[in-house]
Formats: C-alpha cells, sequence, structure tokens
C-alpha cells in the first residue's frame, strides 16, 4: 500500500498533518441513497484513495475545511462553494464529532508496515466542530525512554501500550 497523502491543520502559526479524514462524515451524510460511486471525485493518485486532499483551520476552538484540492467525476475543479454552496472561503465543521489525529515533526519509526509514528502527535476531541479537549503526545521522547511504539488511538495503533 502507498503512503497516504494527509490532510492539513492550521493552528495559529503551526502547521500539522491529519491522520483523519474529518470531510468523509460530511459526505457520508449527503450521499445520495442510489450512488454508485461516492464520494463523486476522481481518482488522481495512488497516494490519495480518498480522491481529496482538505486543507483546516482551528480558529477559536472551532474547526472550519478551508480549502479542498479534488477534481469531479467530469473532471471539474472541487471548490468549497461547489461543495457547500453559499460559503466560499470557509465551512465550520459542524458535523465533525469525535477525535481528531495530528501529527507534526518527521518520521520516527512504524507502528507496523503501513502506519508510520511521528514526533508529536496531538488528539484533539471535537463536538460539533468545538474543541473540548486536546492531548500532545511527544512521541519522540516516549521512544527515547523505551516507551511502547504504538501512540495514537486511530483503531490500529495504541496510545502508550493502552494506558492513554
Amino acid at each position: 500500500m502507498t503512503m497516504q497523502c494527509k490532510d492539513r491543520l492550521q493552528i495559529g502559526t503551526r502547521q500539522l498533518g491529519c491522520m483523519s479524514q474529518t470531510l468523509d462524515l460530511y459526505l457520508d451524510l449527503i450521499e445520495p441513497p442510489d450512488a454508485e460511486r461516492w464520494p463523486p471525485f476522481r481518482r488522481r493518485k495512488t497516494t490519495l484513495m480518498r480522491n481529496y486532499l482538505g486543507s483546516w483551520e482551528l480558529l477559536d476552538q472551532q474547526l472550519y475545511l478551508v480549502g479542498i484540492d479534488a477534481e469531479y467525476l467530469d473532471g471539474t475543479t472541487v471548490t468549497l462553494d461547489s461543495l457547500f454552496p453559499g460559503y466560499p472561503e470557509r465551512v465550520f465543521a459542524h458535523w465533525f464529532s469525535g477525535p481528531l489525529y495530528c501529527f507534526e515533526g518527521d518520521i520516527i519509526g512504524l507502528h507496523n508496515k503501513y502506519e508510520h509514528m511521528y514526533e508529536k502527535e496531538f488528539i484533539l476531541t471535537l463536538c460539533r466542530g468545538k474543541v473540548t479537549a486536546a492531548e500532545t503526545i511527544n512521541t519522540a521522547e516516549l521512544v527515547r525512554q523505551g516507551e511502547p511504539s504504538g501512540t495514537h488511538k486511530n483503531g490500529v495503533g495504541k496510545l502508550l501500550g493502552g494506558r492513554g
């Protein structure tokens, strides 16, 4: 499996990568019941199996979609305004509740064959698009201290060997 491109999250001046597929939850909400292929985006590269790349911003503890890189099946460019009519610049992610897994820094190891471990990992818990809790994991420091290599709760890895 090819390493997949990650969404980006801007928090102030920091740019984080996101392992969560936040926009998928919205696309699931608007999926037509008779859709043969959903989402209706063209596959352009093997490093982007979900067919889009999202740009997000955390502003005043609220999550916003501020950009999307995708093409519809007919080849036209997806814009925020075409996906969210009336919202050409930013969209409040009110549909998203749950953990948002992000990372910063270099890859420092592997959890398994396909799952990378980064220097720092962040878990932001959101309820209807608003941050309710945040956790920072200094993965590089934990590895130096001999902690287990599984550091996040994305359904595959474990946070600190299940102690998180």
